[in-house]
């Protein structure tokens, strides 16, 4: 478990949930304890990006409280940085979209070890370059590109919004961005819309939009 490591973008001090101390704190720690391969424990798979825990571990682990765990875990489930199932082994934490925290090991270390007879100043520049390159494709999408990426994201998050719900939502959200020059309600400028625009529409209620409010529902608990 020691072994390897995770990368962050500087986009995450754009995070909704860096300035909350303790989620941020879980949600790092999560990133460190997921597999980063496949493997197997007592004769269940562990999947790559997941790992098996429960709250009292966890708070040991990190040094927080059973109950800021919950909370915090709550928190990171709403806005889909993780989901949590049930086992006979105990609670399976997935880190969503594990892969972008990652890269290929072998890969990166070649291309270092290559580069490396040349200067150290051509792997600075190389990696100066491709900060360029990223902040290139950080431009705002148009309202049609938002909607669309909502509507499809939209339900993965929570099924209850329907696709009509979704497109006035989103519209409101994206005209809100549009006034406020893409910058958040916390004014700190947007660098991955997708992201941010899928955690502003998951706090909303789609039944303010033309969802139908269902009967029941069941959230399972950890």
């Amino acid at each position: 478990m020691s072994q390897g490591w995770i990368k962050l973008h500087r986009s995450i001090l754009d995070w909704e949930w860096y300035d909350d101390i303790n989620t941020k704190v879980l949600f790092l720690h999560c990133l460190f304890k997921a597999n980063h391969k496949d493997k197997k424990y007592r004769g269940t798979v562990v999947k790559r990006g997941t790992f098996l825990t429960g709250r009292e571990l966890l708070a040991q682990e990190t040094g927080l409280s059973v109950q800021q765990i919950r909370t915090s875990l709550d928190r990171l489930k709403s806005t889909s940085e993780l989901t949590i199932k049930l086992s006979s082994k105990g609670s399976v934490i997935e880190v969503v979209n594990y892969h972008d925290y990652q890269t290929d090991n072998q890969q990166s270390n070649q291309q270092v070890t290559n580069d490396q007879p040349a200067s150290n100043q051509q792997v600075t520049s190389n990696k100066n370059d491709k900060n360029e390159k990223n902040e290139k494709k950080l431009s705002p999408p148009s309202e049609e590109d938002f909607i669309q990426h909502l509507q499809e994201a939209m339900p993965k998050v929570n099924p209850d919004w329907t696709p009509g719900s979704i497109k006035r939502a989103a519209a409101l959200q994206y005209q809100t961005y549009v006034d406020a020059n893409w910058h958040t309600g916390h004014g700190k400028k947007i660098k991955i819309w997708k992201t941010t625009a899928l955690n502003a529409l998951s706090h909303k209620m789609p039944y303010k939009f033309g969802t139908p409010k269902p009967t029941t529902k069941f959230t399972p608990q950890l």
